[in-house]
């Protein structure tokens, strides 16, 4: 008997190994932490905030802040020259006429991404930052809208029917 729980125990581990993380789940980051999205203390601010994380398919950035400010979903050379006036810039920019807001952007492709503050000069001082969005698989393509749950099911019903099969053969034993 010993020794069939044992050996239920390494096809567990087994089985986990080859199947790997079964779910993956987005991540939500609170752009400039603490700060919010605001004109920042210096131009680098946001920057190095991005710099210091990893983007993937499916996570939110998600921009807190009081005062006036947008939110410019824009291209790399409107990012490179603060192109700020609207009707001028290559993509879509939030508004809001509300002092306080909280505004998400999904990311839901693989690739660059330029975020900037369209109001007067933020953008110029610093209101303003690029990312690189990666797949979640780097072997595959990610899909548009996120992970698909429908494979942890797949996943978590074949474990399930490996199990149950492991211990009834080792039950006999």
């Amino acid at each position: 008997m010993a020794s069939g729980l044992g050996m239920i125990g390494c096809l567990i581990v087994a089985v986990a190994l080859v199947m790997g993380p079964t779910q993956i789940s987005a991540t939500e980051y609170n752009v400039g932490d603490s700060l919010g999205w605001t004109v920042p203390p210096h131009a680098n601010y946001y920057s190095d905030w991005a710099s210091t994380n990893r983007f993937f398919v499916g996570d939110k950035l998600i921009f807190n802040w009081t005062g006036t400010h947008t939110v410019g979903d824009l291209s790399k050379a409107d990012y490179e020259s603060c192109t700020t006036e609207i009707g001028k810039v290559s993509g879509p920019v939030f508004t809001s006429n509300s002092n306080e807001l909280v505004f998400t952007v999904t990311l839901t492709r693989p690739g660059s991404r330029y975020f900037l503050c369209t109001v007067a000069t933020h953008c110029a001082n610093g209101q303003k930052f690029s990312i690189n969005v990666e797949s979640i698989n780097s072997d595959t393509p990610a899909p548009a809208e996120g992970p698909d749950s429908s494979a942890s099911s797949l996943s978590f019903g074949v474990l399930s029917a490996l199990l149950g099969s492991s211990l009834v053969f080792f039950s006999y034993f």
